[in-house]
């Protein structure tokens, strides 16, 4: 039986298949570019030709263990719900659901903004919850597929790929 022999090229192949990251996951650091804000968040928007200029990832360094559980997570992002009203905006928000990703507990919720003009963004937030430190990420996008991608992509990322903070020695 041929196929079973073992090739070179064959087994590429294979390896290609069980190696190569997601196209949901895959994240492109080099499409992304941005800085550090003075608060500490890192701010990043797409650089590639073709994005769409409403997209938007940020994350920022967390205390150890930032939340419990996904009811505190949840918690924790309704206190922007007041400040969104008095700018107009209305948000619709779902619950947070809880996941592992790599070392780290992910909590992540998705809401819909509808901006006063009657445009609507698409905003997934979430908080990889580590023993050494925790990261709040969010994406922003014109749509909710491409949201969930680019969140997906970042915390993929950052949960395997530890960020430098500028505290750090």
């Amino acid at each position: 039986m041929p196929f079973f022999r073992p090739s070179t090229r064959r087994l590429a192949l294979i390896a290609a298949l069980v190696l190569a990251p997601s196209a949901a996951h895959a994240f492109d650091r080099d499409a992304w570019t941005g800085g550090v804000q003075s608060d500490g968040t890192f701010q990043l928007t797409c650089a590639r030709a073709g994005c769409s200029p409403d997209t938007l990832m940020t994350f920022r360094r967390r205390p150890a263990r930032a939340v419990a559980n996904a009811a505190a997570y949840d918690g924790l992002i309704a206190g922007a719900v007041p400040e969104l009203r008095k700018r107009g905006i209305t948000a619709e928000t779902t619950p947070a659901v809880r996941s592992q990703l790599g070392r780290f507990t992910l909590y992540r919720a998705t809401r819909t903004l509808t901006l006063p003009d009657g445009r609507r963004q698409y905003y997934v937030a979430g908080m990889l919850v580590g023993d050494d430190y925790s990261l709040s990420l969010t994406a922003v996008a014109p749509t909710p597929d491409l949201a969930a991608r680019n969140f997906d992509g970042l915390a993929d990322y950052l949960a395997h790929h530890p960020p430098k903070f500028p505290d750090d020695r």
